[in-house]
C-alpha cells in the first residue's frame, strides 16, 4: 500500500479544509503526505469529537 507521502508528497496544500474530520485520520493523512501546507482547519459538528480533539492540542 502506497505511503501518503508516496500518494501526495508532490502536492502544496496551501489552506486545507477537512469537513466531518471525526477522529482527525485524514487530517494526520495530510500531515504526514502534503509536500507543504499553510495551514489545515478541521471542522466537525460532533461535540463528543470536538472535546477529544480539543483535548489533544
Amino acid at each position: 500500500m502506497p505511503t501518503p507521502k508516496e500518494i501526495l508528497g508532490h502536492i502544496s496544500g496551501g489552506r486545507v479544509l477537512d469537513v466531518a474530520i471525526g477522529s482527525g485520520g485524514f487530517i494526520h493523512f495530510l500531515l504526514d503526505g502534503l509536500k507543504d501546507y499553510i495551514e489545515i482547519i478541521g471542522v466537525d459538528n460532533n461535540e463528543e469529537w470536538l472535546a477529544a480533539m480539543c483535548s489533544r492540542t
